[in-house]
């Protein structure tokens, strides 16, 4: 019975830990990656919008599970498209840990999909259609403790997305392990859009 019991309380314990890591923060800073040039890409909130808030409390921000002390979060303007419109995905990159966290984001050419990747309405993966990345922070970023990163991409020009129907994006990112000279790969949870035809009613459940 007293092993019994050590062991409840130990799976309590390590339960509470858990749980204690992952609200260390309630309501996270957001910091804009790099200067938005293109006018279709919405002002960052610094603080208090939905995207500022708990995992469990964002469900619109399709939270991957943490490695390493950092989250991903993918977030759209709205689920619903026409044809021919901008269609913006702003990734988050949260630091949930005591410490500065380290990761890469970047366009890899020869590796469609290695910051997004997009499934089309047929199931298929969608490659990158730009020659070039679409943008320049190739290199190893950090985020601060109790803050968010914010990148973004206009899906609509780096991939085909001229068919209506509905498409699953995901962000990913990598996590160096420097003791194991490797990175890991972490992601958002999927998103699902739907693209509309130019004369499709605009009633598609969300």
């Amino acid at each position: 019975m007293n092993t019994l019991r050590l062991m409840a309380w130990l799976f309590a314990l390590v339960g509470g830990l858990a749980q204690a890591r992952s609200e260390r923060f309630t309501n996270y800073i957001t910091v804009d990656d790099h200067y938005p040039i293109d006018t279709n890409v919405e002002p960052a909130v610094l603080k208090g919008g939905p995207e500022s808030r708990l995992a469990a409390a964002d469900p619109e921000g399709h939270w991957g599970e943490i490695i390493g002390g950092l989250q991903l979060g993918l977030r759209f303007k709205t689920n619903t498209f026409r044809s021919g419109e901008p269609i913006i995905g702003y990734a988050f990159i949260r630091n949930i840990a005591t410490n500065v966290e380290e990761y890469t984001l970047y366009m890899d050419m020869h590796s469609p999909g290695c910051d997004y990747r997009v499934t089309g309405p047929d199931g298929l993966g969608i490659a990158y259609r730009l020659p070039t990345p679409i943008w320049g922070h190739n290199l190893r970023k950090s985020v601060s403790p109790g803050c968010q990163n914010r990148v973004w991409v206009r899906l609509d020009k780096a991939f085909d997305l001229s068919r209506a129907g509905t498409y699953q994006v995901t962000a990913v990112g990598k996590y160096p392990i420097r003791a194991e000279k490797r990175s890991a790969p972490f992601s958002s949870a999927p998103a699902v859009i739907h693209i509309l035809g130019t004369n499709t009613p605009s009633n598609v459940p969300k």
